[in-house]
């Protein structure tokens, strides 16, 4: 039988299917995994309903006296067996195929599915049923059986597609073409359970191993590191471990050589990896120590001659105990590490080239149109480009390398890191000034707006950023604003008179514009620069007294926020409980006029006019009232509602005098004129 796809009919016509008693009881419909079972028949369900198509991925097994036996995927097939009866009895299909489907697990299990399809019985009928007996819940199989068979009419009641079950397939592998045989699962200990994969895999890797020094290593020497590790007497922790790092490497193997799924950790799969590059796994194993050691590189913050992860340092460990859980960025890191110790050892220039490995993947992030959180986007599709870069830019001096690196793979994030390397090889002096200055999490990396080869200016300026954020966001925000507009667009609300939202800055936050990339509108690294050079010179207060000197434009809304730090504290307001300084403009008579600051970042929450918000916090009274919705926040003073729109104030009720002037501060008009009335 040839190694191709098939769908469930297909494969009976050719075999009979028979579990073998090796396999463990059937489990997809135990009730502990609804999640997982009802996921599975929602993509079925999905596939045949709608005349779509799906792999169901590789059967592995043997073929003996004209039956399949599956050493991988009776799960599967005994789903797509039941789905076939279900759908065969509902629409009346002649279901006798079905009959060369069989276990060999328990007697009970076998005689039950040979009276299921002789009978044809609805799912909720069949304990009801003379042949049923009340002793066969107590075998697993026929009580999982009986859990999926309800799920599968819950599911599939009303939907006629039995011709269309066709569409479902997937890809047989006969072991015998890996000179592979069922031996290895033969032997079962004394409970007649099959055995781990650990020792399953051991088995295999055995078979190539043909250096009997080194297959001895297997359980002495690499064994006895991943014991080593965790310092106690739990084999299976151990085991767990070893077999975890086996399994990371065959993923990266995966990627690198152009997988673009995400890896399932299949065991033949891996074992397959395993036969074609046995020496990079025997390699990689002889290599455990340096690459332990290699963890100390690491650190959760800026320290000399350390790499900063941020979050957690321990690459290593994360991926020998929490596989499932570790990200793509640090399965990337370690498999770099790994790769540069293969090729050069443990020596200095590991610590450069993986520093710029983790530069290039931290520029991997995108913002989300309407909102301030960067989001990595490094994906399994991207792995492969990822590895074959990281490849290629494999050099014990990498930054003598990287100047003069020409590659199809070449991105801003390697520009970035060829400007900073054209710094170091000029200059060494720059190195740890560069490396403390990407370090910090406010850059992560891009410290694109802040290089300068003035070097006495650039180290400056690394001071400088690592001052400016322990001040008061209000200060800041006042302060650089007396540059010019640096405030980052992040979207249009979704109502006609609101217009476009931008976003200031706030504490957590100031990597978004930090690290904001220049554009034919907007230079950030000349504004970023004036700002430092000038908050050196004169610090931030009087980078704001200095501007509040000159001459006024009280129709700039820039005056404003930088008079009245009220504009971008933390309203005390118990509605913008979120706030995070985005605020909405319009343009009126080409003046750009602030509407209203947002609880987040849309307009459908609560939101307050900073206008309306200073004069009810200068007054300290409680005039101001926040609104939702498409509503404008106002002022209401003794029933006369005041609200402030095209650069004016607006009183519902002329009972007092209120002066709207161009050429007045509108704060002032608004305090002096309510003040005037209450007295």
């Amino acid at each position: 039988m040839e190694n191709k796809q098939y769908y469930f009919l297909e494969l009976l016509e050719k075999v009979g299917i028979k579990i073998p008693i090796i396999q463990r009881d059937y489990a997809q419909g135990r009730e502990e995994t609804q999640s997982v079972r009802d996921k599975f028949l929602d993509n079925l369900f999905d596939v045949i309903s709608n005349g779509k198509s799906i792999n169901l991925d590789f059967v592995y097994g043997t073929i003996k006296d004209d039956f399949l036996i599956p050493l991988d995927g009776q799960q599967r097939l005994t789903t797509l067996f039941l789905l076939h009866y279900y759908l065969g009895i509902t629409e009346n299909k002649d279901i006798e195929f079905l009959k060369k489907f069989t276990y060999e697990t328990r007697l009970s299990s076998r005689e039950f599915c040979n009276l299921l399809i002789e009978k044809k019985v609805s799912p909720k009928e069949i304990k009801n049923q003379t042949w049923f007996f009340s002793d066969w819940e107590n075998d697993p199989t026929i009580k999982s059986m009986l859990i999926m068979l309800k799920s599968i009419e819950e599911k599939f009641k009303d939907c006629s597609c039995f011709d269309n079950l066709k569409n479902i397939t997937f890809s047989f592998l006969n072991l015998k073409n890996f000179n592979l045989t069922d031996e290895l699962y033969i032997k079962m200990n004394a409970r007649g359970k099959q055995l781990n994969e650990f020792e399953n895999f051991k088995s295999h890797f055995e078979k190539f191993i043909k250096d009997p020094k080194t297959k001895a290593k297997l359980d002495n020497e690499w064994l006895d590191f991943f014991w080593n590790k965790f310092k106690n007497t739990d084999i299976q922790k151990t085991n767990t471990a070893f077999y975890n790092f086996i399994k990371f490497l065959a993923e990266m193997i995966s990627y690198k050589n152009g997988n673009k799924k995400e890896f399932g950790y299949d065991f033949y799969e891996i074992i397959n990896i395993l036969s074609k590059e046995k020496e990079y796994f025997i390699n990689v194993l002889n290599n455990l120590n340096n690459i332990d050691k290699a963890n100390d590189l690491f650190s959760t913050e800026y320290k000399k001659n350390k790499i900063t992860l941020l979050d957690d340092k321990n690459l290593f460990l994360n991926i020998l105990t929490n596989l499932n859980k570790a990200s793509l960025f640090q399965k990337i890191i370690l498999f770099q590490v790994i790769n540069y110790i293969l090729k050069f050892g443990l020596d200095d220039g590991l610590n450069d080239y993986i520093r710029v490995v983790r530069n290039v993947l931290w520029q991997d992030k995108y913002l989300k149109q309407g909102q301030i959180i960067v989001t990595t986007t490094i994906s399994i599709e991207k792995t492969t480009s990822y590895l074959k870069l990281f490849e290629a830019l494999l050099n014990k001096d990498i930054y003598s390398f990287i100047v003069s690196f020409k590659s199809k793979y070449v991105t801003d994030a390697i520009e970035l890191e060829k400007e900073k390397a054209k710094l170091i090889v000029e200059d060494t002096n720059f190195k740890e000034i560069i490396f403390e200055f990407e370090d910090l999490e406010v850059t992560k990396g891009d410290i694109k707006n802040f290089l300068n080869n003035n070097i006495d200016k650039f180290k400056t300026y690394l001071n400088k950023i690592k001052e400016l954020f322990n001040n008061e966001d209000s200060l800041i925000i006042r302060a650089m604003l007396t540059i010019d507009n640096y405030s980052i667009f992040i979207g249009w609300t979704d109502l006609d008179d609101w217009k476009e939202k931008y976003y200031f800055g706030r504490s957590g936050y100031w990597d978004i514009i930090v690290q904001a990339k220049s554009n034919d509108k907007f230079d950030y690294k000349k504004f970023w620069q004036n700002f430092l050079d000038k908050y050196n010179e004169v610090g931030l207060e009087k980078m704001i007294a200095n501007y509040l000197d000159k001459s006024i434009d009280f129709t700039d809304w820039r005056y404003y926020f930088i008079k009245y730090k009220e504009f971008s504290e933390k309203y005390s307001d118990e509605y913008i409980s979120n706030d995070k300084n985005i605020f909405t403009f319009y343009e009126k008579d080409d003046i750009w006029c602030v509407q209203e600051k947002l609880n987040n970042t849309n307009v459908i929450g609560y939101h307050i006019n900073p206008f309306i918000y200073t004069v009810n916090e200068l007054l300290e009274k409680k005039f101001a009232f926040s609104i939702q919705g498409d509503n404008l926040s106002y002022l209401e003073i003794e029933d006369n509602s005041i609200t402030f729109k095209d650069n004016k104030w607006e009183i519902e009720e002329d009972s007092f005098e209120l002066i709207n002037d161009k050429n007045l501060d509108k704060i002032e008009i608004m305090i002096t004129s309510i003040e005037r009335y209450l007295d």
